[in-house]
């Protein structure tokens, strides 16, 4: 059995179902052990892990969108001072009220 080291969870997990497996073949019911009701239990646990993990990539998506528009706008408060030859505190004030 492997140890995942970064991950207490995963150990835990590997390590419930390594006993659990282990059990069922050195007794031989293993039909029996492994019930429907532990698979189910299996499954809906994957399931609510694979939800987490989508919602963690939909929130890493939306923080990188934040960031590309908040250095789009930072590149236009640059260029708008570049223009102005350097006096464009009015600007950047406007763009802060903008973006509230």
């Amino acid at each position: 059995m492997r140890f995942y080291r970064a991950n207490q969870a995963v150990m835990d997990k590997a390590s419930m179902l390594y006993n659990r497996f282990k059990n069922a073949f050195l007794v031989g019911e293993g039909e029996e052990v492994v019930s429907a009701n532990f698979l189910r239990s299996l499954l809906e646990e994957k399931e609510r892990e694979e939800a987490q993990r989508a919602e963690h990539c939909r929130e890493k998506l939306r923080r990188e969108e934040l960031l590309q528009e908040v250095k789009r706008r930072m590149g236009q408060v640059k260029e708008r001072r570049r223009t102005d030859g350097g006096g464009g505190e009015e600007d950047e004030e406007k763009t802060e009220v903008d973006s509230s």
